[in-house]
């Protein structure tokens, strides 16, 4: 005791006199200490239950746990945010259960109360419902369960606190296969706005929509989006032609077509759940479908379907000023978007597939909305487009330009499908340099002063010489060892570090990693001295060997995604979406507990 009181001391400064906020919490512990003896022949102070959100837990699927505490009548508990840091805050455990994984508990803000005998202190009274977000492995055994936890909590009158109490609690349920249905259950404790997202991506209902229209707003900016951005570009130019009325009205259509492949997406992964985040990518038909669309569309850029073919085919490019055109652009725009999704989007994800229906849908849904919405604000401004000049062999050079972008792209995704690993970068090297001479050689044509020429052989240069810098980049550094479900075994049945780097030629986030942080020397050093083993699990394929273990460790299916697996460890350590060498560094030095300097 007199140690506690000169620590006591010590916090309240030099003068020796208690602040009265740690007088009260001093006081709180002796009158604690006091009525320690008769605590347990008093009544309950509080009851606790838990109960489930579905009728049963389903394998590789997401569930929350709601911890329901009734205080007494005439009592109240310490909060799990007390003001003091005497008090004893209200947590809920979970005991350990193989098969599941438990997440941080959510808990509700306390309530701010004024006693004469304890001053203001932040208390839950009533019912009080904390969550408990779980995640149930692909691999877990079908069959009943146990879920059991105990609530730590401190009860208090209007006068004094009594002893902690720890109240244990259990959910008996069950868990089911994959394929078998489960049905929403316990709906009057699981409000919509309530927070039950698992690994931290804990959202309201609002939240979740917030940061799905910000997802959506930062789509148009993504790698993935760049090639039809000439489009949108000359569409602008179009539609500026038409009264405000008429551009709003395209540019709604343009939106209805970017939110209806985010309805369709959701659909099919929410409700049907016939398709993983980003996989439509890895499916030839799909792949070679936009090669196609994009091939046509560079081709319309050109001028081809009105010079070399029939004039019918030029139906297949849509018109930027027609309604069916413009739905047919906003179908593109969301398309290309997909495997640029990262950092915002999987964790929305996994907290929509985590919802009702009635509510996952609609947020992702609202990325839709989100990127359709810089479009729609700048139809708002016709005007502003018709200062822009449309016609004219620079402007004919220009639009020939993003011909050769569109083209680029079309042979990214075609290469992407044709040629393993980052070897299918050359081709695109062979575009751009085409492109280049191009623009050198009509500039050469329409004009003869030296400035013009010299800034297209800049750019030209520039253009080629950034390419072939970044196919060599992408064809150096780690050397990676193809991923196989048996040599991730043997590996760590021999006791070595894995890492296992989840790719595909189609992900151009997954590139920013490998082009960064797996160049970097200070990372490239951190896994050879700690004698890492580098794992590459290429999705570019619908049937590559990595799509089973990804959905395994994420559900969304979505990537970028890095797994390091430590020596005797049950689960990996993830890092997903985009990321830095000093995150790699710090997953390594949790996995290992050496610090750089030590592995060395």
């Amino acid at each position: 005791m007199m140690r506690f009181m000169e620590s006591t001391r010590e916090k309240s400064g030099s003068s020796g006199y208690l602040r009265p906020g740690v007088c009260r919490g001093f006081l709180l512990v002796i009158l604690a200490l006091v009525f320690s003896g008769a605590a347990n022949a008093q009544t309950k102070y509080a009851t606790v239950s838990a109960v489930l959100n579905k009728s049963a837990l389903q394998a590789g699927s997401d569930a929350v746990v709601a911890v329901v505490v009734d205080v007494a009548e005439g009592f109240h508990a310490q909060s799990h945010t007390p003001h003091e840091e005497n008090l004893i805050p209200c947590e809920v455990r979970m005991e350990d259960m193989a098969g599941v994984e438990f997440s941080k508990p959510v808990y509700p803000a306390g309530k701010d109360e004024t006693y004469p005998a304890l001053g203001v202190v932040s208390v839950y009274s009533g019912r009080v419902v904390m969550y408990v977000p779980v995640k149930v492995k692909a691999d877990a055994k079908a069959g009943d369960i146990k879920l059991s936890g105990v609530v730590r909590y401190q009860a208090c009158n209007d006068k004094m606190c009594f002893a902690p109490q720890k109240a244990p609690f259990v959910l008996e349920t069950k868990i089911v296969g994959a394929g078998e249905a489960v049905a929403a259950a316990n709906s009057n404790l699981f409000p919509t706005g309530a927070l039950i997202a698992s690994d931290d991506a804990q959202w309201s209902i609002l939240t979740a929509l917030g940061v799905a229209f910000f997802a959506g707003i930062l789509f148009n900016v993504m790698p993935c989006v760049l090639p039809v951005l000439p489009l949108k570009a000359v569409g602008f130019y179009e539609i500026s032609q038409h009264h405000r009325g008429k551009t709003l009205m395209l540019a709604g259509v343009f939106s209805a077509g970017i939110v209806s492949v985010f309805t369709v997406l959701a659909v099919l992964i929410l409700v049907t759940k016939n398709l993983t985040w980003g996989q439509q990518f890895s499916n030839p038909i799909f792949a070679w479908g936009i090669v196609i669309l994009m091939t046509v569309m560079a081709m319309a850029m050109f001028g081809a379907f009105t010079i070399l073919l029939p004039t019918k085919i030029y139906s297949i490019t849509p018109k930027h000023d027609t309604y069916t055109g413009n739905f047919l652009f906003g179908i593109l725009t969301a398309v290309l978007s997909t495997p640029c999704t990262a950092p915002l989007f999987p964790p929305l994800l996994l907290w929509a597939k985590a919802q009702p229906v009635g509510v996952g849908v609609p947020a992702v849904m609202m990325v839709g909305v989100g990127m359709a919405f810089p479009y729609l604000l700048l139809s708002a401004f016709p005007e502003a487009a018709r200062k822009f000049p449309r016609v004219g062999p620079w402007a004919e050079l220009v639009k020939q330009m993003m011909g050769f972008l569109l083209l680029g792209a079309a042979v990214f995704f075609a290469s992407g499908q044709l040629i393993a690993g980052p070897a299918f970068w050359w081709p695109i090297v062979g575009v751009a340099a085409i492109g280049s001479l191009y623009l050198v050689g009509r500039t050469i044509q329409l004009s003869k002063n030296a400035l013009p020429l010299g800034i297209s052989s800049t750019l030209a240069v520039g253009t080629v010489g950034a390419m072939v810098a970044i196919a060599i980049w992408m064809n150096t550094g780690i050397a990676w060892t193809e991923y196989s479900e048996k040599g991730l075994k043997e590996a760590r049945d021999g006791g070595r570090i894995v890492l296992v780097d989840f790719t595909a030629n189609w992900c151009l986030n997954c590139h920013t990693i490998e082009g960064t942080v797996f160049h970097d020397r200070a990372a490239i050093s951190a896994l050879q001295d700690r004698n890492v083993l580098t794992m590459q699990a290429d999705l570019t394929k619908t049937d590559a060997p990595g799509w089973d273990l990804l959905t395994q460790l994420n559900p969304t299916g979505g990537i970028p995604l890095t797994a390091i697996y430590a020596p005797g460890a049950s689960e990996p350590i993830q890092i997903s979406s985009v990321y830095t060498t000093k995150t790699l560094l710090e997953a390594l030095e949790q996995a290992t507990g050496k610090s750089v300097a030590e592995a060395r």
